[in-house]
C-alpha cells in the first residue's frame, strides 16, 4: 500500500492536469457550434466536480500542497489557434489530450493501489474515457 507521501503526490498531479483539462474543454466549448457542444460542456462539469472531489481529497491527505498553481496563475493554451482555427482539428485536439489524461490517470492508479484514492483515480479515468466514447460517436453523427 502507499504512504501518505505518494497519494498525496498523485492526488496532487491529477488535480494539476484537471485544471488544465477544464480549461481546454472550456474552450472547446465556446469554439463548437455544432452537436458536440452539449458533450463537451457535460465533459467540463464532470472534470469540474472531479476537481472538487480530488481537491478535497488532497486537502483530507496532506493540507493544500503549495505546488499546485490556482487555474487563474496558469498560462492558457490558445488552442483554437493550435488547431489553425478549424473545429475539428481543434475537437480532436481536445480529445486526444483527455485520452491521454485518463491513461495517466490510470498509471498512477497504479502507485496508489489499495489505498481509498485508488477509487477515485479509477471512477475519474472511467468517466473521461465513457464521456470521450459518446462524444466519438456524436461526432461521427454530425
Amino acid at each position: 500500500m502507499a504512504d501518505d507521501e505518494t497519494v498525496d503526490h498523485e492526488v496532487v498531479a491529477v488535480l494539476d492536469e484537471l485544471i488544465t483539462a477544464i480549461q481546454e474543454t472550456k474552450q472547446s466549448v465556446w469554439a463548437t457550434t455544432n452537436d458536440r457542444r452539449v458533450g463537451l460542456a457535460e465533459l467540463r462539469t464532470f472534470l469540474i466536480s472531479q476537481a472538487m472531489v480530488f481537491s478535497e481529497a488532497e486537502e483530507r491527505i496532506g493540507g493544500r500542497d503549495p505546488s499546485l498553481v490556482s487555474p487563474t496563475g496558469r498560462p492558457l493554451r490558445n488552442l483554437r489557434a493550435e488547431a489553425g482555427g478549424d473545429d475539428g482539428a481543434l475537437f480532436v485536439l481536445v480529445m486526444g489530450h483527455l485520452a491521454g489524461i485518463a491513461a495517466d490517470v490510470r498509471s498512477r492508479s497504479a502507485r496508489v493501489v489499495g489505498t481509498t484514492s485508488q477509487q477515485l483515480f479509477d471512477a475519474l479515468a472511467d468517466g473521461i474515457d465513457d464521456r470521450l466514447r459518446r462524444l466519438s460517436g456524436v461526432s461521427q453523427q454530425s
